[in-house]
């Protein structure tokens, strides 16, 4: 199965072939489990980063960018996605407003 995606709002017209074994290197969001077996796996050095990203559907590069983040940190703290409030922070309201 042949899937095409458009690379850019200006460049419609060009599309680019990618087949269903290239699908599997998207980035993917990483729980805390999974951080914690990446930096198991590259501290053992038992499977390159290569096979450690195929795993878990990730680049290389990130593999290696998550490994040189949470280096050194026992318990990974991930931002907690909906409880941080978004915009400017709420002030008082004045009778001369």
């Amino acid at each position: 199965m042949i899937q095409f995606i458009v690379l850019s709002h200006i460049n419609v017209l060009l599309e680019n072939k990618i087949r269903n074994s290239d699908l599997a290197f998207h980035m993917l969001k990483l729980n805390k489990r999974k951080i914690r077996w990446i930096m198991r796996q590259m501290d053992k050095k038992e499977l390159s980063t290569y096979m450690i990203a195929k795993i878990q559907k990730i680049t290389p590069r990130h593999a290696r960018r998550v490994y040189a983040k949470y280096k050194g940190v026992k318990d990974p703290i991930l931002l907690p996605c909906g409880l941080l409030p978004c915009g400017s922070k709420p002030r008082l309201i004045t009778k001369e407003d």
